[in-house]
């Protein structure tokens, strides 16, 4: 369900801006789920696949400021999410290259349409690939991607990442 302007997307940018404004703090970003210690997937559907299910389990990331930067994931190809990317607007995501290779082997990711939870609902368009980032498991190769949290609301709350100059 998108978000819209409600308390707690006031209540995050708020959070963002305080964080930011510490000395040493280099990035911030809220997330829906802290790597390895939560975790959210979704049933997938993609044309021409009949089973998504089958190819493994696609985990999810809600978020909202700068999150590849404060993780160092690098995007591959396309573009990361935007601040303009929120409620009200075309729904998108950036899939990992694993994801990538996955759903559309030989064939570029981004364009790609995907959709969340039903065959029949809005499509999510990919604008980006991202690097492998592990999320969950050091040993598994990570079906992962990534919302726009004012897109999508996560059911676990949201967190505060930070990437420090300082320890």
């Amino acid at each position: 369900a998108a978000l819209g302007d409600t308390g707690e997307i006031d209540l995050g940018r708020r959070a963002l801006d305080v964080a930011r404004a510490v000395p040493g703090v280099q990035a911030a970003t809220l997330v829906s789920v802290v790597p390895f210690y939560t975790s959210m997937s979704a049933p997938l559907f993609v044309a021409g696949i009949d089973s998504v299910a089958r190819l493994g389990e696609f985990g999810y990331q809600a978020v909202r400021g700068d999150y590849f930067g404060t993780t160092g994931t690098r995007i591959l190809r396309g573009r990361r999410l935007l601040p303009s990317d929120g409620a009200g607007t075309a729904r998108v995501a950036v899939v990992s290259e694993a994801m990538a290779k996955t759903l559309w082997p030989g064939a570029e990711a981004v364009g790609k349409c995907f959709r969340m939870v039903a065959g029949t609902a809005p499509c999510v368009a990919v604008v980006g690939v991202a690097e492998n980032a592990l999320q969950s498991s050091l040993s598994e190769t990570p079906l992962e991607f990534y919302l726009p949290l004012e897109q999508y609301h996560p059911s676990t709350g949201h967190s505060l990442l930070l990437r420090t100059s300082a320890s």
